[in-house]
């Protein structure tokens, strides 16, 4: 029977589960979510771009060279246009911290629930979000994601970017509403 067990674990690799994540691990994803964050509100899309986690590139099909050209040209034809800054305002920008992690088969992930207050042509816009960090195994560096596509909040896309099959996620609501 243990020889069994050991065939099946070797064959489709160890369980996936929950666990609570490190101090050090929560001050290294709390310094990238600040890094990303500082990015945004000075618009500078190149940032996040780059932390992201490279099987989102291979999974969405759009490298990330591309990514990066067209958050550059859209900054320029805004400066061009005579607009140093995108169409909308951030009012609040604030992430909490992470707690749980989930060891899937390629990543372990950890969700960092966030909210969000913009104004865009004089109408306040409110929104519950969140950010995927994610370490890729056996990489030591967190990657972040966020977790507005539609695609983040279904356990299909975890399956196939992480490898969470069997996981019970805890994917945090996302909402937006206008005040």
């Amino acid at each position: 029977m243990k020889t069994l067990f050991i065939l099946i674990v070797a064959i489709l690799g160890a369980p996936a589960y929950s666990a609570s994540l490190s101090q050090q691990d929560q001050d290294k994803i709390m310094s990238k979510i600040k890094t990303v964050k500082d990015a945004f509100y000075a618009n500078n899309f190149t940032v996040s771009i780059n932390m992201m986690p490279e099987q989102f590139f291979k999974h969405s099909k759009v490298s990330k060279s591309s990514m990066l050209a067209i958050a550059n040209k859209t900054m320029e034809k805004l400066k061009k246009a005579g607009k140093d800054k995108p169409p909308y305002k951030i009012i609040s920008l604030e992430y909490s911290n992470p707690s749980e992690s989930y060891q899937c088969k390629q990543s372990t992930i950890v969700f960092i629930p966030g909210k969000m207050m913009m104004e865009v042509k004089n109408q306040k816009i409110s929104s519950n979000g969140f950010m995927i960090a994610s370490r890729a195994k056996p990489e030591s560096e967190w990657r972040l994601l966020d977790g507005a596509h539609p695609l983040a909040r279904q356990t299909s896309f975890y399956d196939k970017m992480y490898g969470c099959q069997g996981v019970k996620l805890s994917i945090p609501r996302y909402s937006v509403k206008t005040l």
